[in-house]
């Protein structure tokens, strides 16, 4: 199957799969081209995935854009209600977290209406992220030890 014929097929199963989440984990304003957001009937509560350590193999917008990416859902859609990251594997989390948990608090002073949660953390590393202030954390492995 070619990529124009996926496309159209997995969009459709993203926006199906939108409409089902309360707080969702998204990608930036477009994925392939189409504002997914748009297509929804009702206002969602997103989590904005940001690429904190911009790399290349993750998922997110780039830490440089955060603040256009604001400017463009106070236009047009909702805010965010929160960010998240995943960071690289080899990247020091004190370091990464502290990063976010500076951009959250800036956001919360520009965007009255921004509430602000913070998800970052994992199994291996969410005793940091609840040090910088994260909000939602993911430990799924913990849970099967």
């Amino acid at each position: 199957m070619t990529k124009d014929k996926l496309m159209p097929i997995w969009s459709e199963a993203i926006i199906s799969e939108l409409l089902v989440f309360r707080i969702l984990n998204i990608l930036p304003k477009k994925l392939f081209g189409e504002d997914l957001i748009s297509k929804l009937d009702k206002k969602r509560k997103v989590l904005l995935q940001i690429n904190i350590d911009k790399d290349p193999n993750k998922s997110g917008i780039d830490p440089d854009l955060i603040y256009e990416y604001f400017e463009y859902s106070k236009n047009s859609i909702d805010l965010p209600i929160g960010l998240m990251c995943i960071p690289n594997i080899q990247s020091d989390p004190k370091v990464v977290f502290s990063r976010m948990q500076s951009i959250n608090a800036e956001l919360k002073k520009i965007y009255s209406e921004y509430t602000g949660e913070l998800s970052m953390g994992m199994s291996d590393d969410y005793e940091i992220a609840l040090d910088y202030g994260a909000t939602i954390i993911r430990v799924g492995s913990k849970i099967f030890i």
